[in-house]
């Protein structure tokens, strides 16, 4: 459910009625007869943005390890024949992931660009099966939010 904020609307912008209380003390009251009241900021309301912001918050996973028999032949992407899958759980086919490998496997390895999410995880592609099992410092996904 997305989170819906209203604007207050005034007919009188800044105008506001000052009642003495004593001396030079004064109570302030907006007196600018909106005719949208709009949403109030108050505790309800941040309460509310943190279940929205929660709700798009990126997952992020931490060293994940891809042996060299997780590899297999695939066809999908030219010049990238082999995948390899990374289960991640909780990750969604919707979602876009940023897999960041360990500069030394960049450096030694040719791994693609680009990787594509699944539900439960993350296809990664290479030019060949690496010598050695590589360990991915960082898998983050990102919800799409329309």
């Amino acid at each position: 459910m997305a989170l819906s904020v209203v604007d207050r609307i005034p007919t009188y912008p800044g105008r506001v009625t000052l009642t003495l209380v004593s001396g030079n003390t004064y109570t302030l009251a907006r007196a600018d007869e909106p005719s949208v009241v709009g949403t109030p900021i108050n505790k309800a309301l941040f309460d509310a943005v943190e279940v929205e912001i929660d709700a798009v918050a990126p997952m992020v996973f931490s060293n994940k390890v891809v042996a060299t028999g997780d590899w297999g032949a695939d066809t999908t992407y030219t010049g990238w024949p082999k995948r390899a899958s990374v289960p991640c759980t909780g990750a969604l086919n919707t979602m876009v992931p940023t897999v960041s490998f360990a500069p030394a496997d960049i450096a030694t390895q040719s791994f693609a660009p680009f990787s594509v999410s699944y539900d439960g995880g993350v296809y990664i592609y290479a030019r060949a099966t690496p010598a050695a099992s590589i360990t991915i410092p960082s898998i983050v996904f990102v919800k799409v939010v329309t």
